[in-house]
């Protein structure tokens, strides 16, 4: 693979038709994956979670980190209007993802869900920004858990769903699957950052 920098004014224009086609002529023939592989063809693998979870427990909510927000469309669309879903957002002022979200369930399936809600509390500053506050909880969620949570995406997950059980968000005896999504692959890098 060979990686080429794009400066933020290049990465903004990351889905515009003109730009998208600048990059195919440079580069040549290609499949462009979007931003996080968000599009309406990676629903159904995420639909198909919900099945599987069901398989092993009945739940009554199922919460998800969310970056593009694609995981999230698939699993409304998995759910189909039942029980319900929390996405927890990475980024700072993610509440545009709503917006996102809907156009995907809605492409791919003709319906905007309501059964679900995009919680934008927890982003710790922003993506991939931390606090003391976050790593502390990552350590101690290893320590009690044996679960190793990244600093991106799932130890916000984690953190905004324990908040919300205890300011009593979800009816009291709910059971409430956090589905970790990976971005473990990252973490040696994390880890040198945290060592210094």
């Amino acid at each position: 693979m060979a990686l080429h920098y794009l400066d933020r004014t290049s990465y903004r224009r990351r889905a515009e038709p003109e730009f998208l086609a600048e990059q195919l002529a440079r580069f040549g023939p290609a499949y462009v994956l979007p931003e996080g592989g968000t599009n309406v063809l990676a629903l159904s693998g995420c639909a198909e979670l919900v099945a599987e979870i069901g398989q092993y427990t009945v739940f009554d909510a199922l919460a998800v980190a969310v970056g593009t927000g694609g995981t999230l469309a698939g699993l409304l669309t998995g759910l189909s209007g039942r029980h319900h879903a929390v996405g927890v957002a990475a980024l700072k002022n993610g509440g545009f993802l709503r917006a996102e979200i809907d156009a995907l369930t809605a492409q791919a399936t003709g319906n905007v869900f309501e059964n679900y809600s995009l919680q934008t509390g927890f982003h710790f500053g922003g993506y991939a920004k931390y606090s003391g506050e976050l790593l502390a909880f990552m350590q101690q969620f290893r320590q009690r858990h044996g679960v190793l949570l990244d600093p991106v995406y799932t130890s916000k997950l984690l953190f905004g769903v324990l908040e919300l059980i205890g300011q009593g968000y979800f009816q009291r005896g709910s059971t409430v699957v956090a589905i970790h999504t990976g971005g473990l692959q990252a973490w040696a890098g994390w880890q040198e950052r945290f060592a210094r």
